[in-house]
Formats: C-alpha cells, sequence, structure tokens
C-alpha cells in the first residue's frame, strides 16, 4: 500500500532536519578545529603585550629609584647634596630615622655648602650695615651734628642702643662661623663707642667669618652649640643655625637699620638687601 502524501511529505521534512542537524554538526566541529589554534594564538599575543608592559614599567620604576637622590636617601649613607623636601623631613619623623633602622638612615637636609652660603649672606648684611653708617655720618654732616648722639639711641626707653644692636649682629655672625665650622671666635671687646669704632667692629668681624673655607663647615649639622643663655643645654648645628643665629642676626640688624630711620637718616630697603645679582631674562 503506498504512503499518503501526507505521511510522504513528514518522512521528507524529517529527513531534511536530520541533514541538517549533520550538517550543523559537522559545520560546528570543523568551525571548532579551525578556531582552536587561532584563538589559542590570539590568546598569546595578549599576554605577550601585557608581559612586555609588565617589563617596562619595571624598568622605568627601576630607573626612577636610580636616578632621584631623595628616593636613594633612606637607603644610602651618602650625604644629599641638596636639602630635602617637607615630605621627607616628616618621613623621617614618622619612622625615628634618626637612630637609623635596619638599612635605613636619617637624610641630611643641610650640608657644608648650604652652610658657607647661608654665613655668606650673614657676611653681606653687616657690609651693608656699614654702608647704613656712612649714611648715618653724611647725615649728620648735613644736619650739622655729632654723629655720636646716634650711637646711644634707642626706641624705648628699655631697649639696647645702637652700638649694641651693631655689636649683637657682629658677636652672632662671628660665632655662626665659628661654632659651625670648629673654628675658635676671636674675642671682640664691646667697648666701641664711636661710629669709626663700630666700624672697624664690624670689619674685623667680616675678615674673620671671610677667612673661613667652605670645606670647614664639613659636618656642621652634627655639631653641638653651647649658648651662654642657656646653661647646660646644647643644640645642634643645624638647629643653631637655623633657629638662633639667623634669626638673631637678622633681628639685631634690622634694629640698627630702625634706629637710624628713626633719626632721620635717608636709608632705604635696597640699603638694608644690599646687592642683588640679577639675570639677563
Amino acid at each position: 500500500m503506498q504512503p499518503s502524501t501526507t505521511t510522504r511529505r513528514a518522512s521528507e521534512a524529517r529527513r531534511r532536519v536530520k541533514r541538517t542537524f549533520r550538517v550543523s554538526a559537522q559545520g560546528n566541529a570543523d568551525v571548532s578545529a579551525v578556531s582552536t589554534p587561532r584563538r589559542d594564538f590570539n590568546y598569546a599575543v595578549a599576554w605577550g603585550w601585557l608581559a612586555a608592559g609588565a617589563v617596562v614599567l619595571v624598568m622605568l620604576v627601576a630607573i626612577y629609584v636610580v636616578s632621584n637622590p631623595y628616593v636613594l636617601a633612606i637607603f644610602t649613607t651618602e650625604p644629599l647634596k641638596d636639602p630635602l623636601p617637607t615630605c621627607w623631613v616628616s618621613l623621617r619623623l614618622r619612622l625615628s630615622l634618626r637612630d637609623g633602622i635596619g638599612p635605613l638612615r636619617a637624610p641630611r637636609r643641610w650640608m657644608g655648602p648650604m652652610y658657607y652660603q647661608a654665613i655668606s649672606q650673614c657676611i653681606q648684611s653687616l657690609k651693608n650695615l656699614e654702608t647704613c653708617l656712612d649714611k648715618a655720618e653724611q647725615h649728620a654732616a648735613a644736619k650739622r651734628f655729632d654723629v655720636g648722639v646716634l650711637m646711644s639711641s634707642r626706641l624705648a626707653p628699655d631697649m639696647q642702643p645702637f652700638t649694641y644692636q651693631v655689636q649683637s649682629a657682629c658677636d652672632y655672625v662671628k660665632g655662626a662661623a665659628a661654632w659651625l665650622s670648629g673654628e675658635k671666635a676671636p674675642r671682640h671687646d664691646d667697648n666701641e663707642q664711636t661710629i669709626d669704632e663700630l666700624r672697624a667692629r664690624i670689619r674685623k668681624t667680616v675678615a674673620f667669618v671671610e677667612g673661613v673655607k667652605e670645606e670647614q663647615y664639613a659636618g656642621a649639622d652634627e655639631r653641638k652649640v653651647s649658648l651662654s643663655w642657656a646653661p647646660g643645654k646644647v643644640i645642634g648645628g643645624e638647629d643653631y643655625l637655623l633657629q638662633v643665629a639667623i634669626p638673631n642676626i637678622f633681628f639685631h640688624i634690622a634694629m640698627a637699620y630702625a634706629l637710624l630711620r628713626q633719626n632721620g637718616v635717608e636709608v632705604g630697603k635696597m640699603d638694608f638687601l644690599g646687592p642683588v645679582n640679577f639675570v639677563t631674562a
């Protein structure tokens, strides 16, 4: 008996479906067989680029560490030529590196050349003060009064006079150079009464301090300084320069300047500052 038309059509449809599945499965297998090596190759390329990037990053970090003195400062015993920024000072304090922890060392902020330059600027300020003395003498001559009057002038009754301000400025400059270089400071008696004697005091101080060479300030930050007004106590070289010497030097020079200005001497800020080393713009 012949199958009906409907049955034949159903059978053909089933055969077509089976044929389609066989072809699809075979195609998928072929595609999988082809794509697996390609996918592995792509993965290998990606991992290769990633590894190359990591190597380059490590090299850049290594170059930065080797070439950066601030990074090396905590791993080396060699002193730095330049002062460290505040962030490294803070790091030093947080890690208590003053006593050293393992391979770490407290980085130094100030070295010999920096002390020499700071003292040199103080010398220049004394020379500027001598220029102000010259103007005081000229002012007294122009106004026809004894310049000795200015030597005992004060801003207030309980303030030390002009001569004391000049003597103290000289003593702090002389003391800073002596303490920080290990030299013995010359003794200067505070017996100046005239403007010529004050001028001579300034010149003697400048001559001594200029005689101290730059290399003599090596190790200045490790020196201990004793102060006459703090018996039994000492202060480190760096703190002595920054907290005692420089503030006192400029305080007494500024007071001397103010006393001259109060008495009508024609001095201005540029007389206080002195020469400025401008460069070509």
